[in-house]
């Protein structure tokens, strides 16, 4: 988290954490990729913006038994889908495009659900597993 907060911070990224934590149910490998892949989309999206409507909040929490994830971030645009898919905006499509992919699997794999959306400038990212 510190050299994402770093980017964000030399990309005037406003950047709020909440932490309601006391459970976790992934492997801290399996974590980082999440966490890793989210933020990178995030801060790519809101480095498009202007300067001064560039914002990430991330909150992780647990309610009862589950623990949920949700992110927001500012977007200039709608992500591109296709067939369900996140399509990637980045130049080199060979190097880039599995990330969410990748996410999806991890949530899948400990029987959560993943659920996006995007709506007045602003994309979102719900896990609760």
């Amino acid at each position: 988290l510190n050299y994402k907060k770093q980017e964000m911070d030399e990309k005037q990224i406003t950047f709020t954490l909440k932490i309601d934590l006391y459970e976790n149910p992934m492997e801290e490998a399996d974590l980082g990729v999440v966490l890793g892949n989210l933020l990178d989309n995030a801060i790519a999206a809101a480095s498009q913006c202007e300067t001064g409507k560039r914002k990430i909040v991330l909150c992780l929490r647990n309610v009862n038994q589950m623990f949920l994830l949700k992110m927001k971030n500012s977007s200039a645009r709608s992500p591109i889908q296709e067939k369900g898919k996140f399509i990637t905006s980045k130049e080199n499509k060979n190097a880039h495009g599995l990330g969410v992919e990748n996410v999806r699997r991890i949530v899948e794999k400990y029987g959560g659900d993943i659920e996006f959306q995007y709506e007045s400038e602003q994309f979102e990212v719900n896990i609760c597993i």
